[in-house]
């Protein structure tokens, strides 16, 4: 059996939908002038349902474009998460019992001391980029999310 390219070349290449519109546009009032009435109502039949495959076309780049930001995307924070940061708690404790973790847990996790993370969360010492690192590793977050 031949394939439907053999009788309709460019049955796949991307369909212009803008000049398919046009076209069918300009045949309906050439038609509709001269008299013909049925295919005047085809041509508007047909410029209806370019009108509604562009907008089919329109929903499926928006789905193509939502699934990629999906695929892209890490956990995100929960907002509850982000008001107590927002007013004022430590981002590495609001994370961490978020991940229901305690300073011991999260300590181990780091490979850190639990007193370091408790004088982190609380101000006293700023900590060192690696054990930053470290810390966000454990959170399942960036090092941007803790700082």
């Amino acid at each position: 059996m031949p394939d439907t390219a053999d009788f309709y070349p460019w049955a796949h290449e991307p369909l212009d939908l803008d000049a398919l519109e046009a076209a069918a546009a300009a045949m309906q009032d050439c038609t509709l002038s001269g008299g013909q009435h049925a295919v005047g109502r085809t041509m508007a039949l047909l410029i209806a349902e370019v009108r509604r495959l562009r907008e089919v076309a329109e929903e499926l780049e928006a789905l193509q474009a939502h699934d990629a930001a999906i695929a892209d995307r890490r956990e995100s924070i929960p907002a509850k998460v982000v008001k107590r940061i927002l007013k004022g708690e430590h981002p590495i404790r609001a994370l961490r019992t978020w991940r229901g973790l305690t300073g011991a847990d999260l300590a181990a996790k780091a490979g850190m001391h639990r007193a370091q993370l408790h004088d982190i969360e609380h101000g006293r010492k700023r900590g060192s980029i690696d054990t930053l690192k470290r810390i966000a590793e454990a959170l399942g977050v960036t090092v941007d999310d803790i700082i």
